[in-house]
């Protein structure tokens, strides 16, 4: 399962992108970044992992919010707790997130971050009698937070919020939690 899921996310991330179009030029001005990666930490109430995005500024305004394209990855472990509610072992989930994300700038620095998405994931399920079975999965996901971006070239970003997720897994239904990230703009 896990030599499947890496290329798969790798093929989901360079080809499908997310674009929205604005209506009209805001007097939000232009953001000077062209590429953003972060990697983040996630801590929720069902499941533990970590986030990875990219996002390419094309610096399309709808109103106040920039949205620029947005592709992204999530690894995740589930919590001791879920397995003990259900009749599974072990699993394995890896899920990608489409979606739009818009930022608002707060101060020249600092933006309110509001995401929302389509999950689509596998998971690798063993049961206590050692059958595997692998499923795919859907669900929505929304966050909402604060990105740091220095005006430097080469420059260090930072982003903290809070995430949802509602799914279709077989181990869990739902997850809130806080995400803590970094990353570099180019």
């Amino acid at each position: 399962m896990k030599k499947t899921i890496i290329p798969i996310a790798i093929i989901l991330i360079t080809c499908v992108g997310q674009y929205v179009s604005a209506q009209y030029q805001s007097s939000g001005g232009s953001q000077n970044w062209r590429n953003i990666v972060l990697a983040s930490k996630t801590e929720g109430i069902n499941t533990s992992g970590y986030h990875f995005e990219y996002l390419q500024n094309t610096n399309n305004w709808w109103g106040d919010w920039l949205i620029p394209w947005r592709a992204s990855i999530q690894l995740t472990n589930i919590r001791d707790q879920q397995f003990e509610k259900s009749k599974y072992l072990e699993a394995t989930i890896s899920h990608i997130t489409l979606g739009v994300s818009g930022y608002k700038g707060i101060s020249e620095n600092l933006f309110l971050n509001l995401d929302g998405g389509v999950i689509l994931g596998l998971e690798n399920l063993t049961e206590f009698s050692g059958r595997n079975a692998d499923r795919f999965f859907v669900g929505l996901s929304t966050s909402q937070g604060v990105l740091y971006i220095p005006d430097s070239k080469l420059a260090l970003v930072l982003k903290g919020g809070l995430y949802q997720e509602v799914l279709t897994s077989k181990l869990y239904n739902f997850d809130i939690g806080i995400q803590v990230g970094v990353g570099l703009k180019f």
